[in-house]
């Protein structure tokens, strides 16, 4: 089985970056990522939930 799309969730300076987005294009995939207001919510919720230790079910819910 090979990949051919990848979903990039991180810090909004990973998904804005191209490293993972060049490096995975040249290999066959497509980097998928979420949009600007998305990528808002994604880094608030690592910065002030995950590295806090604080692991929501409404949070998890969201990101599914």
């Amino acid at each position: 089985m090979s990949l051919k799309k990848l979903l990039l969730l991180g810090i909004k300076y990973t998904m804005q970056a191209t490293f993972y987005q060049n490096t995975c294009r040249a290999m066959g995939i497509d980097v998928v990522t979420p949009d600007e207001s998305e990528q808002d919510e994604i880094n608030r919720i690592i910065f002030e939930e995950l590295t806090r230790g604080i692991f929501r079910d409404e949070t998890k819910q969201r990101l599914l």
